[in-house]
């Protein structure tokens, strides 16, 4: 069996390692002290890997594998060694971002001519990750594709894929260890709003976005959800028309609706997709168009790169006066996320009485729960020439506008989907 017997570095380490050593002998001044090294296993064979952060997905039906990037190259064994050597550094302040980017660059330097480039850059980033609580799950939400995560206690996590579509990782469970490093995340968070039992936050990374959402027990099982928010950028109106989100018909109806000034109402369910359906409509705008956005959150994008000229305000509280406060701008469009109460409804209204064209999201499973929860506000003039777009299950199901005091269906030609 190999062995060797040294006073020993990482850098060491990892060149015995790899020159297959098992076991090394650390010397010091009354005895002998014997380590063995870890082991690479055989690469792991991967049939349609989906690249990740830190690794892959091996996807198949529906159903997929998180392989880490040093399993699929038979250096886990590697790996083992640099993130026991990583895990004891940290940065100055507590930050995950700056403890991911001193390890990442670490690994780099003490693995430098060991490895091709490519190779010690992908490993770094995998090891780097595992090291702070963002691996497996927190990583996987902000990887190039997804959309959003989910996630029940004791369960394996499910996610939305732009290619793939819904996705279960058999091998990530929300178990209690995982849902306390994303309760952490979020209770460090800057942005972090907690309202029993659900607490949510912001947090960026590396330039990415995510939107968690959190609710623990005993109030509730304990679940996760997690929506990136840079994948945004990635669905443009063709993007979601191969999707199947949206016909070219239904976009070409309602973006002529909403041309002519017809307000356009985004409603459904949480998770259908509404405000990745309005950020799509809305960048299809030319280039130009004067856009304020209203959101208690901030989602859509910064459609200034579109060559639009948009002003994006967080409102909480009374979105009303906002936009009074906001006329002065003189937009051609107002886009207001989430109309969630009667104030928020005569925003809306007041937008378009005021000649603006405005778009806006709603909760609602269909146009009649619509329309009995405006009129208990009291407030159901405000449907008056508005197109809905009622969402279910990632898709746009129907359009209607409502006229002479109901709701009529819009007939739309062939659909692409």
């Amino acid at each position: 069996m190999p062995f060797a017997s040294v006073s020993i570095d990482i850098r060491r380490k990892l060149e015995l390692a790899m020159a297959g050593v098992r076991y090394i002998e650390i010397k010091s001044l009354f005895r002998r002290r014997r380590i063995k090294l870890p082991e690479n296993s055989e690469k792991t064979d991967l049939v349609n890997p989906i690249r990740v952060m830190g690794g892959y997905l091996d996807v198949l039906d529906g159903r997929a594998v998180l392989i880490p990037y040093s399993s699929s190259e038979g250096i886990d064994g590697i790996a083992q060694l640099l993130l026991d050597h990583v895990r004891g550094i940290y940065p100055d302040k507590p930050d995950l971002e700056q403890a991911f980017e001193i390890r990442r660059r670490r690994i780099i330097e003490v693995t430098d001519g060991l490895l091709p480039e490519e190779k010690r850059d992908l490993l770094a980033e995998e090891v780097a990750l595992r090291s702070t609580k963002l691996w497996p799950i927190l990583s996987l939400s902000m990887s190039e594709g997804v959309t959003e995560l989910y996630g029940v206690l004791g369960n394996s996590v499910y996610l939305d894929h732009i290619l793939l579509g819904r996705v279960t990782v058999e091998n990530v469970v929300l178990d209690e260890r995982e849902l306390d490093k994303i309760v952490t995340v979020v209770e460090c968070s800057d942005q972090v709003g907690i309202a029993e039992p659900f607490s949510k936050a912001e947090m960026s990374f590396m330039g990415r976005k995510l939107r968690i959402t959190v609710d623990t027990p005993p109030s509730s099982s304990g679940s996760i959800a997690i929506r990136n928010l840079s994948a945004m950028e990635q669905l443009g109106i063709d993007t979601l028309i191969k999707l199947g989100t949206i016909s070219r018909e239904e976009f070409i109806a309602i973006m002529h609706f909403f041309l002519s000034g017809s307000p356009v109402i985004v409603a459904g369910r949480t998770g259908v997709g509404k405000t990745t359906l309005c950020n799509a409509l809305l960048k299809s705008l030319p280039a130009g168009t004067r856009i304020v956005s209203v959101e208690e959150v901030r989602e859509i994008e910064d459609l200034s790169k579109y060559g639009m000229k948009h002003t994006a305000y967080e409102v909480r509280g009374d979105r009303g006066k906002a936009v009074i406060d906001l006329l002065h701008r003189n937009p051609d469009v107002v886009f207001l996320g989430e109309l969630l109460n009667k104030e928020d409804v005569m925003a809306f209204a007041l937008s378009h009485e005021s000649g603006f064209r405005v778009m806006a999201t709603t909760h609602a499973k269909d146009r009649d729960m619509l329309r009995e929860k405006w009129e208990k506000w009291g407030v159901d003039y405000a449907l008056n020439g508005s197109v809905l777009v009622l969402m279910e299950e990632k898709r746009v199901k129907e359009v209607s506008i409502f006229e002479d005091g109901c709701w009529q269906l819009v007939e739309i030609g062939p659909s692409a989907k």
